[in-house]
């Protein structure tokens, strides 16, 4: 459970930290979360930034302004103690409003040289890579072991030389010679894909070339740029004939992808992050207990990349990236997902094998409490129940930010020096004050009623088994044996008129 409680400033502690101690992801619009915290009327979209940098109530992570538009008198500012966009269920749309959200600030610094500009990431806990966004496998760079991740981008000599890194350059010629270079670079935590967590920044740097030979006087301001073109993406159906209870009606399996957000809509084109949900169906219905899907792979539009999503058992790798497939009113397999992309595609490709079984088709037990409807392991139950085995694919696309050269003005990086985008602060959390939100403090709170009662069903189960040995022991005494010993009493005299009297026994 995370501490909701507003960081402060220990040189100051009645004051909160500035907005320059944290960063902001870029804008999202015409979106927002449906779990606000706290609604404010009549602000600006300064004064709610403003209000939620400093919340005093609870710790205010986004905030949602809504213009006075749409039937609106004044605007809206919704405050946020959760992160929906990474954490929590994706963005709801809302007509006129922006949703941001804080981020931790990057450790980013640039340096310049007339050949190269060299990015450097200090973060011990990166696993992923860095580059320069649309060519992922020719300027990429990943962690060196020592918690540091430098991408160096070289820049050409000349408007003539090869740019395989898509430098973009500017070159004013005249009295005082000036170059501005500058770069778009992707920070993907992920090894092998894009998510809505990874980071976009623009590093920029300003050459001096009066030392240099200046470059062909008729290109005096020159700007490179790239655009990416993909094909329209489409749906690929695979028919299974001859099978089936009515074989002159043959099923047709499909598979597809909606927009959770859009209300069920096919998606064909997203954006990074969005809600999706894969769906496997055959039509006319048939019964999904008899279908099996597995070894489904995400790859990019040239098939260089690939991901693993499930295995042949139909069990994910990673749940967090893609979970298992779950049936959906016995007639459809569903599985929900945040759009991702691969580094040097906007084409992101799905491929999946989808088993026909003559009878029930039992699911798998990946662990942890996730059934998966994938492949058996024996081959031997296969080769008698599986009736046939077809192959689906389709593809969408996936866009992101940096695709639309539109950058935010909060991460760019410029200079001629080593800058670092973090700023140094020293912030102190109270270790007297716990605060939470109302559904943190709601599960919390089910959590500890659920460990009372198992605590007390324990107890009484103790309690009772104890009464039943007490019982056990105490029927056991009574049925033993009871033994009189006496002392020896030789020693004693007893007069003969009080000596007992032992009749004789005749023999």
């Amino acid at each position: 459970m995370e501490n909701q409680c507003p960081l402060r400033n220990s040189h100051n502690p009645g004051s909160l930290p500035d907005n320059e101690e944290y960063c902001w992801h870029d804008p999202v619009y015409n979106k927002t979360s449906m779990r606000p915290d706290l609604e404010v009327d009549n602000l600006s979209l300064d004064q709610c930034q403003m209000r939620c940098q400093t919340e005093v109530s609870f710790r205010c992570t986004a905030y949602t302004y809504q213009c006075p538009a749409y039937g609106n008198i004044i605007s809206r500012c919704l405050l946020h103690s959760d992160e929906a966009q990474v954490r929590i269920s994706p963005l709801s749309p809302l007509p006129c409003a922006t949703y941001r959200e804080k981020i931790s600030c990057l450790d980013v610094r640039v340096s310049c040289s007339p050949q190269s500009l060299t990015v450097t990431l200090q973060d011990k806990t990166f696993t992923g890579q860095m580059f320069v966004s649309g060519h992922a496998s020719q300027c990429t760079a990943g962690n060196n072991g020592q918690g540091q991740v430098q991408l160096i981008i070289p820049v050409p000599e000349s408007d003539y030389s090869p740019n395989r890194c898509n430098v973009q350059i500017i070159r004013s010629i005249g009295d005082y010679n000036r170059t501005v270079v500058s770069a778009v670079v992707v920070i993907q935590h992920h090894k092998l894909i894009q998510t809505v967590s990874d980071r976009v920044v623009k590093a920029s740097c300003y050459l001096d070339n009066n030392n240099m030979v200046p470059p062909i006087s008729q290109y005096n301001n020159l700007t490179l740029n790239a655009s990416f073109f993909v094909k329209d993406p489409e749906i690929v159906q695979n028919v299974i004939e001859g099978f089936g209870s009515n074989a002159s009606y043959p099923p047709t399996a499909m598979m597809r992808i909606v927009d959770v957000a859009r209300g069920g809509v096919v998606a064909s084109q997203t954006e990074l992050g969005d809600e999706l949900e894969l769906q496997i169906f055959v039509d006319p219905r048939y019964n999904v207990s008899m279908i099996r899907a597995g070894h489904l792979v995400a790859s990019s539009g040239s098939g260089q990349d690939t991901l693993l999503l499930l295995d042949s058992r139909g069990c994910p790798p990673d749940p967090s990236t893609f979970p298992a497939l779950s049936p959906l009113n016995s007639s459809a397999l569903i599985a929900r997902f945040r759009a991702f992309k691969f580094p040097d595609s906007n084409v992101l490709r799905f491929s999946i094998f989808l088993t026909f079984c003559v009878s029930v088709c039992q699911p798998t037990d990946c662990g942890n409490g996730i059934a998966s409807y994938g492949k058996r392991r024996k081959r031997s139950t296969e080769r008698e129940d599986i009736m046939a085995e077809v192959p689906l694919q389709l593809e969408i696309i996936v866009k992101t930010t940096e695709s639309k050269n539109e950058t935010s003005p909060k991460p760019q990086i410029a200079g001629n020096v080593t800058e670092d985008i973090r700023e140094e602060r020293v912030i102190e959390q109270s270790s007297e004050l716990m605060c939470a939100s109302l559904g943190t403090t709601v599960l919390f709170g089910a959590a500890w009623v659920v460990l009372q009662l198992l605590l007390l069903v324990g107890c009484c189960w103790a309690l009772g088994r104890h009464e039943r040995q007490s019982d056990r022991v105490s029927l056991q005494s009574d049925f033993q044996p009871k033994h009189v010993s006496w002392g020896d009493t030789s020693h004693l005299t007893y007069p003969k008129d009080s000596l007992p009297h032992t009749p004789a026994v005749r023999s």
